[in-house]
């Protein structure tokens, strides 16, 4: 993104200082500051995986001076499907499998001068349940 506060690239985060404290505490997310939203979503992505979960990004607001001011990463399972797609009249095919179920694992970042911090975390997973999405 290249109105962010400070460039960065993806092989930096693994460099920083928030992703070294990361790999000692991996469920330390309140409280961080990241240098970027992609950071962020990159020491997010690593905690889920480890966890067993997939992350997508979900909200992004921007300040109408152009910069890049909030950021929501999502459990890939968050949400549900619009009920006109499970409830098709005639199906002309095999309907797809449902794959999103409210999943709450979730981390928002808000840009506060210099530094992304976190101002929610939820981190668990104890509504996930892979079997139910494989």
């Amino acid at each position: 993104m290249e109105n962010e506060n400070i460039d960065s690239s993806d092989s930096d985060a693994e460099e920083s200082d928030t992703y070294k404290a990361y790999i000692k505490d991996k469920t330390t997310f309140l409280s961080m500051q990241f240098k970027t939203s992609d950071e962020a979503y990159t020491i997010y992505n690593e905690y889920a995986k480890s966890v067993g979960f997939g992350v997508r990004k979900d909200v992004y607001r921007i300040h109408p001076n152009g910069v890049a001011i909030k950021r929501r990463f999502v459990c890939s399972a968050e949400g549900e499907r619009h009920a006109d797609k499970l409830q098709s009249m005639t199906p002309k095919r095999t309907p797809r499998q449902v794959t999103r179920f409210n999943c709450k694992a979730r981390i928002v970042v808000d840009c506060e001068r210099v530094y992304w911090g976190t101002h929610t975390s939820t981190c668990t997973t104890s509504d996930f349940n892979v079997s139910s999405v494989t």
